[in-house]
């Protein structure tokens, strides 16, 4: 018996083992098939992957691109939108908009999809056969898809008529009527546009309406009507000025004369008087420039903002941007003046009431003068303006010395000015009363050195 049972367990020990080794031989053959087939998915996308709604599973990369391409870009590139805007239509193409399609980006991303997994996981996903999507990334210019909108609406709008108002030098008002315009509805026509060229249609055409809507004059008959007193005016002489000096007052106060501000509007001296140049009329005189007079295009300006800046004071509208000159001028007292030049030094103010206000700008051969129009609801304010002279600072002595003269000899050359420190300030009143006093600005004005000769 014993012997049997040894034969017995000799048997199955023989047959295990076989059994194991069969075993063995098909986990390795197994593996080994696992890596091959794995293996031949290396250089291509893996089955079920799709670039948009292209089919491209196991291309190499060369040929996903190129499948792309025909199915893809070539057809979307040749796509045209067409804008319905009422009767009117007008056609886009893709290749208008500037649209380039990363599409190399997109296989790449494709042939490297689950490549970074371990060999089991790859092969996991290769059976599994789960759908994967890859979109293309894409650029378009935005420059190019406001050209068009614009173009669109150089054919469709129709400005409104702005009610115009006109004060001649009697202060008689005459306003002319306003009427409505259309416009494009420009903001929703691009957002439409953009989610066309997102959307990656692939369709001969694509339509998109363009809707208009009325278009209001900011300037109508309604509003101006309130207009209907001067509140403050300011005039300065230049009766001594040369000709060319004359002619430039004149030419900026022309540009400044009938100017509307709405409520909330800014006023730009430069932007309404534009540059000071030949081509416009403007001739040479004299300017500051540092300490010192020099002649310069559009010399004499600057008595021009002065003089608006002083009406301005003497109201309730906000002073935004102002600087004085450098030096003292002549024609306000110090502290009250306003350099202006072009690009580099502004005056600015905002129309902080709620009415609208009109500018009445006058040169003649003697003086400049503005009047500002509004409601006369505004004109139960006062205001006085008052300046104080905080400090004078004394020219200092620049010597120049002479050889020829005798030691210790000395003249002055050249007589300087005195330099300013000054505030300020406006006083306001309303029906007669006294309400605040309020600093305006702190300035300083150079002083000009006495050139004095000395021997040595």
């Amino acid at each position: 018996m014993n012997i049997v049972k040894k034969g017995e367990r000799l048997m199955w020990s023989m047959f295990g083992k076989k059994y194991l080794l069969i075993g063995i031989s098909i986990i390795i053959i197994t593996i080994v098939t696992i890596n091959i087939y794995v293996k031949t998915f290396e250089k291509v996308v893996y089955p079920n992957v799709y670039v948009e709604d292209i089919y491209i599973g196991k291309l190499n990369e060369e040929d996903a691109i190129k499948k792309i391409h025909i199915n893809f870009e070539k057809k979307i590139l040749d796509k045209n939108i067409i804008i319905q805007v009422e009767q009117e239509e007008f056609k886009i193409s893709f290749k208008e908009l500037g649209i380039e399609y990363d599409i190399q980006k997109a296989v790449k991303e494709a042939i490297n999809y689950s490549k970074d997994l371990n060999v089991l996981k790859k092969f996991i996903t290769l059976i599994k056969g789960d759908k994967n999507y890859i979109n293309i990334d894409l650029k378009y210019n935005e420059k190019a898809v406001d050209g068009i909108i614009y173009s669109i609406e150089s054919d469709v709008n129709i400005k409104p008529l702005e009610s115009e108002i006109k004060i001649d030098s009697n202060g008689v008002i005459q306003i002319t009527e306003d009427a409505t315009g259309i416009k494009l509805e420009s903001d929703i026509l691009k957002k439409d546009i953009l989610k066309e060229i997102e959307s990656k249609k692939i369709e001969e055409k694509s339509y998109i309406v363009g809707n208009l809507i009325t278009w209001y004059p900011k300037k109508t008959k309604e509003k101006l009507k309130i207009i209907n007193r001067s509140i403050t005016e300011f005039s300065t002489e230049f009766m001594n000025s040369g000709y060319s000096r004359k002619k430039n007052i004149k030419l900026a106060t022309e540009a400044i004369n009938g100017k509307v501000l709405m409520p909330n509007e800014t006023f730009s001296f430069n932007d309404v008087v534009g540059p000071r140049t030949a081509s416009k009329g403007y001739e040479r005189a004299n300017v500051i420039s540092g300490n010192r007079y020099i002649e310069d295009i559009g010399g004499g300006v600057c008595q021009v903002s002065t003089t608006l800046y002083n009406a301005v004071l003497k109201s309730d509208l906000e002073v935004l941007e102002r600087r004085n000159h450098s030096l003292r001028v002549k024609y306000v007292p110090l502290g009250l003046d306003a350099m202006v030049s072009y690009g580099a030094s502004d005056l600015k103010f905002k129309n902080t009431t709620d009415y609208p206000i009109y500018i009445y700008g006058e040169a003649n051969e003697n003086y400049v003068a503005f009047k500002i129009y509004s409601n006369n609801s505004l004109a139960k304010k006062h205001f006085e303006i008052e300046t104080n002279i905080e400090d004078i600072i004394k020219p200092k002595n620049f010597i120049k010395y002479n050889s020829n003269m005798a030691k210790g000899e000395r003249y002055v050359q050249k007589t300087g000015k005195p330099g300013y420190k000054v505030n300020s300030y406006k006083k306001i009143y309303v029906d007669g009363k006294f309400i605040e006093k309020k600093l305006i600005s702190k300035d300083i004005y150079k002083q000009v050195e006495n050139i004095v000769i000395e021997g040595r």
